[in-house]
């Protein structure tokens, strides 16, 4: 029994050494033939494919809804001028302006940056999940 064990150990010491011989080295990045603009381009890919599997998994579809529900808003249903309720319904302000993957909400007590993941949707427009207070205070740098 002592020799067949000898014998698996010895053939997995073989195979674990073959297996290490193959591992490739480092790459040197100036040695590969890649066209100019490629990897801007890919990075370009990688950043759409990953908004669409983003909004795919979170169900965010441009447009109006019919939900009395809220659901995530996608980026195209922000829009300058649009009015934004809080999670009660209540009228909190406008979006005054569009950044990169943020809007300005302006309301009475003044303006916030807001990302564009904490917007939601439902039947009435957009909305926030905060209370108009809570935004307000935000707004007015109270906290």
């Amino acid at each position: 029994m002592r020799i067949v064990h000898a014998a698996m150990g010895a053939a997995a010491m073989m195979f674990a050494g073959m297996a290490v011989a193959q591992v490739p080295g480092p790459i040197n990045p100036s040695t590969l033939d890649i066209p100019a603009g490629a990897a801007e381009n890919r990075n370009l890919d990688i950043e759409r494919d990953y908004r669409k599997l983003r909004d795919d998994v979170f169900k965010r579809k441009p447009g109006p809804t019919s939900s009395s529900s809220p659901i995530p808003a996608s980026p195209e249903d922000i829009v300058e001028g649009s009015e934004v309720r809080d999670k009660r319904g209540v009228v909190v302000g406008t979006v005054e302006r569009i950044g990169k993957d943020f809007a300005v909400l302006s309301g009475a007590a003044g303006r916030v940056e807001v990302d564009f993941n904490s917007f939601a949707k439902n039947r009435l427009g957009l909305l926030i999940n905060m209370r108009k207070d809570q935004l307000e205070a935000m707004m007015s740098g109270r906290r």
